[in-house]
């Protein structure tokens, strides 16, 4: 995370608010291709690999492997053709820059990259060495920076920002195309292997994930950028994608969408040895608390400390965008929330439900029409804020009428929490109005960490039982909040 947030420092303190804006809309075009020529590619690919493997089936994986890469290039040639040939609807619609338009060809290519990754690394994850993942991000980023500052030396303005993008993301290729291949020249498998593979399971599988993926990605915060563009243009774009980078700062923390993978076959483990509704009880209020415990301080801290980061470490043209940000932040609080449920719906085979609440998809884009229109980004951030509060609502609901679960939201537990962030809450209202630079951003980041651990250690939300299992997984017994 570090890492992209001195990029996000470098590329917002360099290029205009207009090439700034230009650059989201990159990012948004690259979620869109994403999207479009995922097809449920990578899911196939990491749900049936394994019992391939398990089972020495690597004639047939190399079959899968050939066939999913020929329809993701496929698919990428497809989508990025049609993107060329209605290229000049697409500028004209979202009223897109001359600089845009000049290197869109660069872009597209940029944008396809991530998701020709995507089926390399759904190799790697098969022989669960995810490490391989994470090490090619860090040095993505690495490049990334490397270039970044070439560009910005020698002032290549948004072409270079977009360069360096491009060629850090072409290294990273290179890298996973060269780790996969390392196991997949050895998928060779007995001839004699007669394994038909279950094209129409597979299908089936693919299909739901991919329907479920492009019916929710307008609820994407990126995806607002296109209404907002079409709009308000790149200068719109820039205060929106502005506002959302620093929202998405605590979101990148949330514990329950970055440990999803982990989180949700640990509790599968222990479901499976207890099957009853006051394991999913318990293990709601648990993951709540988990929440609760790690987001509410940072949605709080980044609250304060808006304005002091908008003028000393990212851009003071940005200043302006501090109600939106506010907005943002305590949607999102509420919204995110949402990982609280995906745990149960994955132990109860309910891919359903989580399929079903993209229908929200539908109220987001008309409020972002209708609300941008009359309110500007202040709209838009309440049209998207609204959604994903409106989508925890939705679980709540299905868990309680059509399952007949009714879980307890843990209000004690929130209270505590809040009451342990008063002192440093108070800390930071007195302190931020006279912070003057960054090194006091810093400690007083560091002074309020250390203010509500204290208070947390004082006052502490978690059971006796649950401070043992977070203990035994840390490895040490240093967990006392």
């Amino acid at each position: 995370m570090g890492l992209n947030v001195y990029t996000s420092i470098l590329i917002i303190n360099y290029l205009s608010k207009n090439d700034f804006g230009s650059l989201r809309m990159v990012g948004s075009i690259s979620l869109v291709l994403g999207f479009l020529t995922g097809f449920g590619i990578e899911s196939v690919m990491h749900r049936y690999s394994i019992d391939l493997l398990k089972n020495n089936l690597t004639r047939s994986l190399k079959k899968l492997f050939s066939i999913l890469f020929t329809l993701r290039l496929t698919l990428v040639i497809f989508f990025v053709s049609t993107f060329w040939f209605f290229k000049s609807h697409i500028f004209e619609l979202f009223n897109l820059s001359i600089e845009f338009q000049n290197i869109f060809f660069v872009i597209l290519l940029y944008s396809i990259l991530p998701t020709l990754e995507g089926l390399f690394g759904s190799v790697l994850i098969s022989y669960l060495e995810d490490y391989k993942i994470k090490l090619i991000s860090i040095l993505r980023s690495c490049f990334k920076i490397l270039f970044l500052i070439v560009a910005i030396r020698y002032d290549f303005k948004l072409n270079g920002v977009i360069l360096a993008m491009f060629l850090s993301y072409i290294i990273s290729l290179f890298l996973f195309s060269h780790f996969s291949y390392s196991k997949i020249r050895f998928w060779k498998g007995d001839l004699s292997e007669k394994y038909e593979l279950p094209y129409k399971e597979m299908i089936k599988f693919g299909a739901f994930n991919y329907f479920s993926s492009v019916t929710g990605i307008f609820k994407q915060l990126a995806i607002d950028n296109f209404f907002v563009s079409a709009f308000l243009g790149a200068s719109g774009v820039a205060n929106y994608g502005y506002a959302s980078q620093i929202v998405s700062y605590p979101r990148m923390l949330n514990p329950l969408n970055i440990l999803r993978s982990p989180i949700n076959t640990f509790f599968l483990k222990i479901y499976n040895k207890n099957p009853r509704e006051k394991t999913l009880k318990e293990y709601f209020t648990f993951v709540n608390r988990i929440y609760f415990f790690i987001s509410f301080p940072m949605f709080i801290g980044i609250g304060f400390l808006a304005k002091p980061i908008t003028l000393f470490i990212f851009n003071p043209i940005y200043i302006d965008t501090l109600t939106i940000i506010y907005v943002l932040l305590s949607s999102f609080f509420v919204g995110d929330l949402v990982y609280t449920f995906s745990s149960l719906t994955f132990v109860l085979k309910r891919p359903d439900i989580d399929f079903y609440s993209n229908i929200f998809s539908i109220y987001n884009i008309v409020m972002n029409v209708l609300l941008l229109k009359f309110f500007g980004l202040l709209g838009i951030a309440f049209a998207t804020g609204s959604t994903v509060i409106l989508i925890y609502l939705y679980y709540i609901s299905v868990f309680k009428v059509i399952l007949g679960i009714k879980l307890k939201f843990p209000f004690g537990s929130l209270f505590r929490v809040f009451l342990n962030s008063l002192p440093f809450s108070i800390f930071l209202a007195y302190v931020s109005i006279r912070i003057d630079n960054i090194l006091h951003i810093i400690i007083v980041i560091l002074l309020s960490i250390v203010m509500f651990l204290l208070s947390s250690s004082l006052n502490r939300i978690f059971s006796k039982k649950e401070e043992g299992f977070i203990n035994s997984m840390i490895g040490y017994k240093i967990w006392r909040f």
